[in-house]
């Protein structure tokens, strides 16, 4: 008895101290490196901007397009109530012309309405940049139109799916703290629990 009790006291209880230390550090430098990691994903932001230049470079390489109805106009009934914009947005004047007709018109609403509001500005005025660039490279502004129209919700969708990523990851990395609290606390009540032992032990030797 006298052996196991040299050996626990002067190997096991050393063993499992260490053991004990070794995991709070592990894990509280695991939480730390993790939040460093996940707050400088939080902060990186999807590109939702579509330059003039990816249309033209889309549209350019097609033949010369004779002026076409747009697609705008063509997917739509004809209303009877005169259409407009959201309140609050600027309506560039270079695209104006392009949706004086109110079929367009009201297809650009919806366009609007599901774009982010905070983007809705920025989605008129990107239009504008890729319309005014589309007259100088003499393409059909309304296939300019369409095609930024593409590329923007594209975008926007990639950008949602990035959105939920990082809040799937927010939720796992406080799940994370939760379980490495529990840890810690957990070794640490081991280590509580060894200076008992080994105080109680030492008194009634």
């Amino acid at each position: 008895m006298a052996f196991l009790a040299k050996f626990e006291r002067n190997f096991l209880f050393g063993l499992t101290r260490a053991f004990a230390m070794f995991f709070i550090f592990l894990t509280l430098a695991a939480l730390i490196i993790g939040g460093l990691v996940i707050g400088f994903s939080q902060v990186m932001e999807g590109d939702v901007k579509v330059a003039p230049q990816e249309v033209i470079d889309i549209l350019k390489p097609s033949l010369p397009i004779e002026t076409a109805q747009p697609n705008v106009q063509q997917q739509l009934l004809d209303k009877p109530e005169t259409p407009h914009l959201p309140a609050g947005l600027k309506f560039p004047f270079v695209l104006q012309k392009y949706f004086s007709d109110p079929n367009n018109l009201r297809k650009l609403i919806d366009w609007l309405k599901d774009t982010p509001k905070n983007q809705q500005q920025l989605f008129l005025d990107e239009m504008a940049s890729v319309v005014t660039e589309a007259e100088k490279e003499h393409i059909d502004p309304f296939e300019a139109i369409n095609t930024y129209h593409k590329l923007k919700i594209e975008k926007l969708d990639s950008e949602k799916s990035l959105q939920v990523e990082k809040n799937n990851t927010r939720l796992w990395y406080v799940g994370a703290v939760g379980s490495g609290i529990m840890l810690i606390a957990m070794f640490s009540l081991i280590l509580v629990l060894l200076a008992i032992e080994r105080n109680t032990r030492r008194i009634d030797e």
